[in-house]
């Protein structure tokens, strides 16, 4: 069975204390103040966070290609880029834009972001220790989360600025918990985790892509600026 990672459990399971010890960037200083052994816990936190960021950057790949079998299978969209590792592995998720062929100029992107508090506004439920949150993007700001809310029928989560994403033209479809079992572990399976974050995309079929697409494909100038 396949698991998720320790290391990346644990970094979820103390996020806020890891983001302050562990620094992504090589140029950054993480924040040490009042460890009595600094030295040993900065390199034991880079050991840990460089895990973490591969098995995060490994998540978020296994989840675009499942985004990309969802809409190339039913013929909806095309997929045509998505981010280089060393943008996973940096933010801990990527994302992969689509393009669709019925409808020219209309595209639109998807990913998957592995985050917990306080990084998201989003309380955990019981048991989990983060969140693999799923979401769609289109050009146009609010008008373009609106648009996409509007496809989906509002199944979805929440809309940018809302507490699971950040970014103006964003709607986050789910917010799927991540689930140590048992939950003292740093045990989490994760085959099960990735096939409950790809049955999220069942409320984007062939005509919510359409939608989303048509609203793209008719922004002028002035409404993408």
């Amino acid at each position: 069975m396949p698991q998720l990672g320790k290391p990346l459990v644990f970094y979820l399971k103390h996020m806020a204390e890891m983001n302050r010890l562990y620094a992504h960037d090589e140029d950054e200083e993480p924040d040490l103040t009042g460890l009595a052994d600094a030295d040993r816990v900065r390199e034991m936190s880079r050991a840990v966070g460089a895990a973490a960021d591969g098995l995060a950057a490994d998540f978020a790949e296994l989840c675009n290609r499942g985004f990309e079998e969802h809409f190339t299978k039913s013929g909806a969209a095309v997929f045509t880029s998505k981010r280089k590792r060393s943008y996973n592995l940096q933010n801990w998720g990527g994302n992969a834009r689509f393009e669709v062929p019925s409808v020219p100029g209309g595209w639109f992107s998807c990913g998957a972001w592995l985050t917990a508090p306080p990084e998201v506004r989003v309380p955990l439920p019981e048991g989990a220790c983060g969140f693999v949150v799923v979401w769609l993007w289109a050009k146009g700001g609010r008008k373009g989360a609106e648009a996409i809310w509007k496809a989906l029928g509002g199944r979805a989560h929440s809309r940018g600025e809302e507490g699971a994403i950040d970014g103006n033209g964003s709607v986050a479809l789910a917010c799927v918990p991540i689930r140590p079992e048992p939950p003292d572990s740093f045990d989490v399976d994760r085959d099960r985790l990735l096939s409950e974050v790809l049955k999220t995309m069942t409320c984007v079929g062939p005509q919510e892509v359409k939608a989303i697409a048509g609203f793209v494909a008719g922004l002028t100038e002035a409404d993408e600026s």
